[in-house]
C-alpha cells in the first residue's frame, strides 16, 4: 500500500570529504545528493532494525499517547497489557501478565505512571525483556514500520 510521503527538511552537517564525494557520486550516478543520502540513511536503519523493535508496544499504543485514547491494549503470544488513564491517580495505570509458551501467567504487575516519559521507558523495557525478535510478528512490524516508500 502507498502512504502520502510527507517531507522534513533537517539541516546536517558533513565531513567536508564526504560532502564532495556524495556529490561526486551523485554526478556520476545522476542522482541528487538528496536522494542519495536519503538511501543510505535508509540502509542504515534497515542494519540497525532491531533497535526499532523494541517501540513495538508503545506504536501499537500509540493512540493513548498522541489521539487522547485513554485505554489501550496490546497482545502477544508471551505478554499481555492493559493501560487506561486513571484521573483519579493523575496518571496512566498499566496492568501486565507475562505468559509462558502453554499461555500460564508466569508473571503480572500493576503500576501507575503519572509520566508517560517512564510509561514509554516500561514499555519498552517489557518488549526487551519478553517479546522473541524473530517472531514473525516483529518481522513484520518491522516491515511496516521502516517502510519509507
Amino acid at each position: 500500500m502507498l502512504r502520502r510521503k510527507e517531507t522534513v527538511q533537517k539541516s546536517i552537517r558533513f565531513d567536508e570529504k564526504l560532502a564532495e564525494d556524495i556529490e561526486y557520486l551523485s554526478n556520476e550516478l545522476g542522482r541528487t545528493q538528496n536522494e542519495l543520502v536519503n538511501i543510505a540513511t535508509a540502509d542504515l536503519i534497515e542494519a540497525n532494525k532491531l533497535y526499532f523493535a523494541k517501540l513495538i508496544i508503545v506504536d501499537e499504543l500509540r493512540d493513548i499517547f498522541e489521539a487522547g485514547h485513554e485505554e489501550g491494549t496490546f497482545t502477544s503470544d508471551s505478554l499481555r497489557i492493559k493501560i487506561d488513564y486513571n484521573s483519579e491517580k493523575n496518571g496512566f495505570v498499566m496492568d501486565f501478565e507475562v505468559l509462558d509458551d502453554s499461555g500460564q501467567i508466569v508473571d503480572q504487575d500493576i503500576s501507575v505512571y503519572e509520566d508517560v516519559n517512564e510509561l514509554h521507558h516500561a514499555l519498552t523495557q517489557l518488549a526487551l525483556m519478553h517479546i522473541d525478535f524473530n517472531s514473525d510478528a516483529v518481522q513484520n512490524y518491522l516491515k511496516h514500520r521502516l517502510d519509507y516508500k
